[in-house]
């Protein structure tokens, strides 16, 4: 047998457990308007989670894939002419610095 949506005390109630019973009710209403307002602040955040992860992954992917396409990983991985241009600055200046420190040396 289902027990019934009601519950009611038999007798009467003193003043004291009148207003025990009221508080109850009070923190119980308070409570689940809590509840109620924190789910309805966490769902649209878990909404927001899970879309913006699903768009995380896809775009993750699709760059991925375009990044290792052979015909563009060549073009990808060739320096720029600023650092061809630097590497052979910097590679005179390294076989000037060793002929200085040698002029150094046998002096």
């Amino acid at each position: 047998e289902a027990p019934p949506l009601v519950l009611k005390a038999q007798g009467n109630l003193s003043d004291r457990e009148l207003m025990e019973t009221e508080v109850i009710k009070l923190l119980l209403s308070n409570y689940f308007n809590i509840v109620k307002r924190t789910i309805a602040d966490l769902v649209p955040k878990a909404i927001m989670l899970h879309l913006v992860s699903n768009a995380k992954e896809n775009l993750q992917r699709e760059l991925l894939s375009e990044l290792y396409k052979s015909e563009v990983l060549d073009s990808l991985l060739k320096e720029s002419d600023f650092t061809i241009q630097r590497r052979k600055e910097c590679r005179k200046m390294i076989e000037a610095l060793k002929k200085a420190d040698e002029i150094v040396s046998s002096v």
